[in-house]
């Protein structure tokens, strides 16, 4: 039985090896904060969506960047969440686990531009799996921790707060046409 399971492993990392790692990658992300995952009660209103886009630079550096709609306020301003990550990755094949790091900018757009602006910066640390389904086409799983407020964060460094902790950890799945 270990030999079987060593040859199937063996079979494995060869086939997966025939996917040579991407350049570029564009494709949509759906996130959910972990708040909202461990509640019991899963709050639709509480999955984000949007767009990512990476480019690397060679087999293990890369930059990504993402684009999420986080919602519509009462005064019909649309709120998003802009992420610009520096990518390392380890390209297996079949898997590419990846850390990122990067900054992101809170934003609120109205039918009015000069009313449109960043609302806060802040910085996020990233973490993932992608799988690599076919050769242009991979699965992902990743976990974002994200502060939107630099000054906020820092001041107040010595007050850990669990639910706010909670509220900015996001879990989320990207699907991705890699090129």
């Amino acid at each position: 039985m270990r030999r079987i399971l060593t040859v199937l492993l063996i079979l494995l990392l060869l086939g997966g090896s025939v996917f040579a790692a991407s350049k570029g990658s564009i494709g949509v992300v759906g996130f959910t904060n972990w708040a909202n995952l461990t509640s019991g009660e899963i709050d639709e209103e509480a999955f984000l969506g949007g767009i990512r886009a990476e480019l690397f630079l060679g087999d293990l550096l890369g930059i990504s960047g993402d684009a999420m709609f986080t919602g519509k306020d009462d005064g019909g301003a649309n709120h998003f969440i802009i992420f610009a990550d520096a990518i390392v990755r380890l390209p297996l094949g079949l898997l590419d686990p990846y850390v990122g790091l990067g900054l992101n900018y809170t934003a609120a757009l109205t039918d009015d531009l000069e009313e449109s602006a960043a609302q806060g910066a802040g910085f996020n640390v990233r973490a993932g799996l992608d799988v690599n389904i076919l050769k242009n086409f991979s699965v992902g799983l990743d976990a974002t921790y994200y502060v939107d407020d630099f000054e906020k964060f820092f001041n107040n460094i010595s007050e850990f707060d669990p639910d706010e902790f909670l509220q900015s950890s996001l879990i989320g799945i990207s699907i991705k046409y890699k090129f």
